[in-house]
């Protein structure tokens, strides 16, 4: 899940997507796949992605695992903007944040949370990139990367089988793609010995705070053991 900076582009198409979901909905995907209903819909794009590869790379799988990842998101910006106790737990678990938060800060940090998860929306024109140009960092072992567009690199094809731990490494990516977290910082993961020493001040911008987080929200499990 090695990723680098590339912020979103078409933020007035997200924009006009959340204020305006009947037309969202109304989009029509690039593949035709049969399409999901939420008003996150994005239309994407998926290159040199092919069934009879080795390993195979069907793109309806990416399509699928897309659609699981914005349906997640979905569900955890609903939740999040009307907290019950999953988000109360989750938030005090992965972002080390009280909710309803006491102090002005926490409710700074919380506050950065929200618009991280609305900034995480994918945008219109989002590409996926599968085979041989999936590029170097693909062969030093990384699952997935992002620059200019997420590039799946074999482990996300081999090592991860279930849709919802696919999607849940899509969700990562996005948190580079949107910019919040950026290139020269070091990237820390939730099994690293690292990650459960992190303060919430480096979990608000930390992409598998947010991975583990949605992915809480809507499996009732986690991604990782528990930091």
């Amino acid at each position: 899940m090695c990723s680098s900076l590339h912020t979103w582009a078409n933020r007035v198409f997200q924009s006009s997507a959340r204020n305006n979901p009947e037309w969202a909905s109304q989009r029509t995907l690039s593949l035709m796949i049969t399409p999901v209903t939420h008003e996150l819909l994005s239309r994407i794009r998926i290159r040199d992605c092919s069934a009879t590869s080795t390993p195979p790379q069907d793109p309806r799988e990416v399509q699928e695992a897309h659609n699981r990842a914005e349906g997640m998101l979905t569900d955890a910006i609903s939740l999040s903007n009307n907290p019950n106790q999953a988000v109360i737990t989750a938030a005090n678990v992965f972002f080390k944040i009280t909710v309803p938060s006491s102090t002005f800060r926490e409710r700074q940090l919380w506050d950065r949370v929200l618009r991280n998860l609305d900034r995480m929306v994918p945008p219109y024109n989002l590409t996926y990139q599968c085979g041989p140009q999936s590029g170097r960092l693909c062969s030093s072992g990384a699952t997935a990367w992002t620059v200019l567009r997420i590039h799946l690199c074999h482990p996300w094809w081999t090592n991860h089988s279930q849709v919802n731990h696919r999607a849940a490494i899509l969700i990562h990516e996005w948190v580079h793609a949107s910019g919040i977290m950026w290139s020269r910082r070091r990237d820390i993961y939730c099994w690293d010995s690292t990650y459960a020493t992190l303060s919430p001040r480096q979990r608000v911008d930390l992409p598998d705070a947010y991975m583990q987080y949605i992915y809480r929200l809507y499996t009732g499990g986690d991604f990782c053991p528990t930091p």
